[in-house]
């Protein structure tokens, strides 16, 4: 269903994780992304910012050559890994691909 080959679409999903969340959230994303790797061929990598100023910080998820609609699909996954309840307030989702060829 979301393969490589289909899309050039990059997911980005991004969200607040309080900083004493921090290491169980990466470990549970590590069980996540590794699992959507191997069992779909979906590639993910990890972004993090410190924001003091808000006493959490904001990490990144990029999900490469996804097709729309993927998050639905992954938000099961992030539950059952345990991504998910580190997480504060909401998760925001954009999706990007890649632009057209000049005419």
């Amino acid at each position: 269903m979301h393969n490589r080959q289909m899309s050039q679409n990059d997911l980005y999903i991004y969200y607040s994780v309080a900083p004493a969340d921090a290491s169980r959230h990466r470990v549970a994303l590590q069980k996540l992304t590794r699992r959507v790797e191997q069992d779909y061929r979906i590639r993910c990598t990890l972004r993090f910012r410190r924001d003091p100023a808000r006493k959490e910080d904001t990490w990144m998820e990029v999900w490469h050559a996804v097709s729309p609609g993927f998050e639905h699909f992954l938000l099961p996954l992030a539950t059952e890994s345990g991504a998910a309840a580190c997480i504060s307030g909401q998760r925001h989702y954009e999706l990007f691909q890649e632009p057209p060829e000049p005419v």
